[in-house]
């Protein structure tokens, strides 16, 4: 990708309207799967990461929505079992901190290897 069509991705997000709820669950869901394989997070520190780093910007309408698809999905990955909690003792009270199980980790292998392959494919179908 050349530095022109980055900025402009940068700050023209794709529409929403063009993304599917299955595609916007799947990026949600390895997003914060990679964020956690990184060494573990609890759900506000997600939230507060990928708020500040304009992470899923292009998903999630306002900071409300992307608070409610992060607490929503790490349900949905915890139900399933790619990742798993613990709860510590934090300065403010209980927490939940989740890290990813071996199913986890090998299903961000697996997504990666995949968006790869997909990219590439979708970079020589646009040309």
């Amino acid at each position: 990708m050349v530095p022109m069509q980055r900025k402009y991705i940068a700050h023209h997000p794709f529409p929403r309207m063009l993304i599917s709820k299955s595609l916007h669950q799947f990026v949600v869901k390895i997003v914060l799967m990679v964020k956690i394989g990184r060494g573990g997070a609890y759900s506000y520190e997600l939230v507060k990461d990928l708020s500040a780093h304009g992470g899923l910007k292009y998903l999630a309408k306002d900071r409300e929505a992307l608070k409610n698809d992060v607490y929503n999905n790490i349900a949905s990955l915890e139900k399933s079992g790619f990742i798993k909690a613990s709860s510590a003792q934090g300065g403010d009270g209980k927490r939940k901190y989740y890290a990813l199980t071996p199913k986890g980790r090998a299903a961000v292998k697996a997504a990666k290897t995949g968006m790869r392959r997909t990219l590439v494919n979708l970079s020589k179908m646009l040309k």
